[in-house]
Parts: C-alpha cells; structure tokens; sequence
C-alpha cells in the first residue's frame, strides 16, 4: 500500500490561490471561480499518494529541495516534498503563460 502525505498549502500559495479566485469572479463569473478553486484543490488532494510521480520542474533547483508540478489546466501547481515528514509543501500556484524566468529566479539557488 502506498505511504500517505500530508499536505500543506504556504501562504503564499493560499493567496495565490485567493488571487486567482478574485480574479476570475471579477472577469469570468462566480460560478467558473468555484469550479477552478474545487479543481485545484482536487488536484492539490492527489498529492497525497505518490507525489514523487509528478513532474520535476524543470531548469529550478535547489540544494536543499526538489521542486515539482503538476499542470491543471492552464495552472502550474509547485511543491516540494519533505520526505521523512511524509509532507509535501504547496509553495506556488501560477499560470502556465507567465514567464518562466520568474520561477527561476524566485526557487533557483
């Protein structure tokens, strides 16, 4: 049987996810800001198993973490995982059409 994580969402990431819900409100309706915040905390949920099979987010590194993503929709979802706490830390939510290098910078050493 798979090991189970526990997950957990940083700050910055939860206001992320707050921004993204405003927004959409504001610019698409309240009912397709719901459906996008349920649908990235579903994919969030998936973490729970096996977060190690989403993919490394590539040209970021760090000595001291590995980060990953998963891809819903249009939206990076970034985390790492702290492996002998059986956690995995949300640290970033963002659109996948903004530009990478802020990535880079913001999680590269």
């Amino acid at each position: 049987m798979d090991e189970t994580y526990r997950v957990i969402i940083d700050k910055e990431a939860e206001e992320k996810i707050a921004d993204i819900v405003k927004y959409l409100t504001e610019n698409a309706s309240p009912r397709t800001a719901e459906n996008v915040r349920a649908g990235l905390f579903e994919a969030m949920k998936g973490l729970r198993t096996m977060p190690e099979s989403y993919g490394l987010l590539r040209y970021v590194s760090s000595k001291e973490k590995t980060y990953r993503r998963i891809l819903k929709w249009s939206y990076l979802i970034i985390f790492y995982i702290k492996e002998d706490e059986k956690e995995v830390i949300l640290v970033d939510i963002t659109h996948s059409s903004q530009d990478p290098q802020r990535l880079i910078d913001k999680f590269s050493d």
